[in-house]
């Protein structure tokens, strides 16, 4: 079995300090800040960027998808209507019809 070698606290230390600050500054300059990363904030961050607009997307909480869990949190369903559909198609997103007598 292979020796585990030790840590080097500061090196590691130092390495995520610096490419913390290489993306910050990275970031500095940007054409887009959307603040917020539920549905609508990604959906247009997504579509900015794919037009070639350096965006940067600002979230408060530790997870996006902003209030998409809400109320059915438990439930792992959504409901999209058109013209929604055609956002989530063009993402890849696979989604089932269903017949309104269900």
């Amino acid at each position: 079995m292979e020796e585990i070698k030790p840590v080097d606290e500061t090196f590691i230390t130092k390495a995520i300090i610096k490419k913390a600050a290489d993306d910050w500054i990275e970031f500095s300059e940007c054409d887009v800040i959307v603040v917020g990363a539920g549905p609508a904030g990604l959906t247009a961050s997504t579509y900015l960027a794919k037009s070639g607009l350096k965006t940067l997307v600002l979230e408060r909480r530790l997870s996006f998808g902003g209030g998409i869990g809400g109320g059915g949190m438990s439930l792992h369903k959504l409901v999209i209507e058109s013209p929604a559909d055609g956002i989530l198609r063009e993402f890849g997103c696979r989604l089932e019809p269903i017949d309104d007598n269900d």
